[in-house]
């Protein structure tokens, strides 16, 4: 579980963002972006 305070961050409409995300097997890598923009926020599991 990640989480990431907005406040005092250019006017973000979000005040806090937590990605929780499960991991299968520990022992490979991970990419997961995560996209943050005023509005808006995405994520996904990457290659």
């Amino acid at each position: 579980r990640l989480y990431f305070d907005l406040r005092g961050h250019g006017g973000s409409f979000f005040e806090a963002m937590m990605l929780e995300i499960h991991i299968e097997d520990a022992t490979r890598s991970y990419h997961v972006p995560l996209l943050l923009a005023p509005y808006a926020m995405t994520t996904y599991r990457g290659s």
